[in-house]
């Protein structure tokens, strides 16, 4: 006797979870790519402009996520806390903060 199982796929073909965990990772690895040209410690937001590829006009997007770069101190900011000493410690505290803020599911 075999078990079958039926996943729900999304539009690319990747069961929701899938789709979720790689959304993340391709947004982690955009932040982490954008904010690791910074030099550190970064004690405010406007420390990143200069090394965003678009400046304040930078998007990161993955999946059916996007998100300005603006957004992440406008929107975003109250979740972060400056001064960081490290891309690692910033790029952790944005994904917590799109988490608390819904844009990216709260569970891994």
């Amino acid at each position: 006797m075999s078990r079958h199982s039926s996943t729900a796929l999304s539009n690319d073909g990747q069961a929701p979870d899938e789709t979720e965990a790689s959304t993340k990772q391709l947004l982690r690895q955009q932040l982490k790519t954008e904010f690791g040209r910074a030099s550190y410690p970064v004690v405010s937001p406007f420390d990143l402009i200069p090394v965003l590829s678009d400046g304040p006009a930078t998007v990161f997007s993955a999946g059916d996520v996007q998100v300005p770069a603006a957004d992440l101190g406008l929107v975003h900011g109250k979740h972060l806390s400056f001064p960081y000493d490290s891309s690692d410690a910033l790029v952790d505290d944005v994904m917590a903060a799109l988490r608390a803020d819904s844009v990216l599911p709260t569970h891994d």
